[in-house]
């Protein structure tokens, strides 16, 4: 394009005199002569118009996702976010004694030195105690 040929195409156009309309989606870049498009990493397709498959990520979707114990992997850049009770870059780690929950932010409310379970903050009970706090005391 141009009178010397000097200029490429804007962007979204492509092809002979920059006539053609790129069809490339997700914020995509159309190459200026042939169209093709590159995709931005977590898309595949030849249009870029799909997101890369579960388990998958990056540019063109070929890296594996490392996430584990139910953890959601970004397709982009693979990084996982924990399922409530887990934490750690691949989220392998349980909570730390004494927390549970979403991130790990949620303390344990039991009592008389009972533990609470990461996921559910069920509280684990000390043999000779019972109830859902761990207040009762069964040796009497």
């Amino acid at each position: 394009m141009g009178t010397h040929c000097e200029e490429v195409c804007g962007p979204g156009r492509f092809g002979q005199n920059c006539s053609q309309e790129c069809q490339c989606r997700n914020g995509a870049e159309c190459h200026p002569a042939t169209g093709e498009c590159s995709c931005q990493p977590g898309f595949t397709g030849s249009l870029c118009e799909e997101r890369c498959p579960p388990g998958t990520h990056g540019p063109s979707c070929i890296n594996r996702c490392r996430c584990q114990n139910g953890a959601i992997c970004n397709p982009a850049n693979g990084q996982c976010l924990c399922a409530p009770g887990w934490m750690g870059s691949v989220c392998n780690v349980p909570c730390t004694p004494g927390m549970w929950g979403q991130g790990c932010t949620v303390p344990c409310e039991c009592f008389n030195g009972a533990s609470c379970h990461h996921v559910t903050g069920e509280c684990q009970c000390e043999p000779g105690f019972k109830g859902q706090k761990v207040s009762s005391n069964l040796i009497e």
